[in-house]
């Protein structure tokens, strides 16, 4: 079975730029979507690599195979082939695009900045090429930069990622009206979601609007059906309004929730759940109990590994929802990780896959 990677790059490569969305993965959710019948990137590069023997001018082949060299981490066969691709084809932006993201995925951050440049003069003025030139415009410090590409990329293609990358940088900045504007447009645009409005909250607390934050929750209680992350939210107002009854009272309740959530289907994400309500608790070890018992049902899933570093840890707070500053976002996609593996905010929500 193909991956999505696959068709997406088709569509950026030889036959046209797609307008698909630059959907990164900060903070990043959905990934590729490969599934386990995927061979892996090494198995495409060995066929592209049949087929460049017998074609060994196809321009489409070659960007093809240099974006698979990227996702196997060949960087150097990568670079041979766009520069191969460049020397055939002088005009195509997407070859500077593609050039780019070896860049990034070698921390080359200046280089990529310059590839990513080229890109859109030459043409490829899609809301992906703007993202990628702003999340390298982070790791290089250059706010103002930055904040222009991700308006761009953000009026070209609406995505979630964008927006709470955009505010983190405007939080960190000090623009905290522009980022709760920014935080509104997207709740117009796209609907109420967990990470835009926990977003809402926390920069509403860091305003010293504790009132403001509160009415946020309770509103998205009203209207949630499964209220358990947004007790954990309230819980954790409480605590910093110092009201330890209110705080209380949410965690009962969010675990009286997660209890009938496991007993009605104990699956992992259940498992999981109840799991940061007895950590917020301070019930550790039980904490770690239902982390195991998920762990043991589902080995791979991530959410349960991810708590239980955190357990194995001295931090005892619950795991984040969205960066909380432009550092966090840095730290993501600055530590010359592949975009691929970069988890961008809230869990599996914002893991996305940058560029293609």
């Amino acid at each position: 079975m193909r991956s999505k990677a696959d068709s997406q790059l088709r569509s950026c490569s030889g036959r046209g730029w797609c307008r698909g969305g630059w959907i990164c993965a900060l903070v990043i959710g959905l990934t590729w979507g490969i599934t386990l019948a995927d061979p892996g990137p090494h198995h495409d590069v060995e066929r592209l690599t049949a087929l460049l023997n017998e074609r060994p001018d196809d321009l489409g082949l070659l960007i093809e195979r240099a974006h698979y060299c990227r996702l196997d981490k060949q960087y150097a066969a990568a670079l041979k082939d766009l520069d191969r691709a460049e020397a055939l084809a002088a005009d195509r932006p997407d070859i500077h695009f593609h050039r780019g993201l070896v860049f990034v995925d070698e921390s080359r951050h200046e280089p990529a900045e310059r590839e990513f440049t080229a890109a859109i003069n030459g043409g490829l003025t899609t809301g992906r090429a703007y993202a990628a030139r702003a999340r390298v415009r982070v790791c290089l410090e250059k706010t103002e930069e930055a904040l222009a590409d991700y308006e761009k990329a953000i009026a070209l293609e609406a995505d979630l990622e964008l927006f709470v990358e955009r505010g983190a940088i405007q939080v960190r900045s000090g623009r905290l009206e522009e980022a709760e504007k920014g935080y509104l447009e997207a709740v117009a645009k796209l609907g109420d979601s967990y990470v835009i409005r926990s977003a809402q909250i926390d920069l509403a607390e860091r305003r010293g609007c504790f009132a403001r934050a509160l009415e946020i929750v309770d509103e998205q209680l009203s209207r949630s059906r499964v209220k358990t992350d947004w007790l954990l939210k309230r819980a954790e107002i409480h605590e910093r309004m110092a009201n330890p009854k209110a705080a209380k009272a949410d965690l009962e309740a969010a675990l009286t929730e997660s209890n009938a959530a496991i007993a009605r289907k104990p699956v992992g994400i259940h498992l999981v759940t109840r799991a940061r309500v007895l950590l917020a608790m301070g019930r550790r070890e039980a904490s770690r109990q239902d982390v195991l018992l998920a762990l043991s049902k589902s080995p791979a899933f991530i959410p349960a590994k991810e708590l239980l570093a955190q357990l194995d840890s001295s931090d005892t707070l619950g795991a984040p929802t969205t960066p909380a500053n432009a550092k966090d976002v840095s730290r993501a996609y600055c530590g010359g990780a592949s975009p691929e593996d970069i988890p961008a905010g809230a869990g599996e929500a914002l893991k996305h896959s940058a560029g293609e």
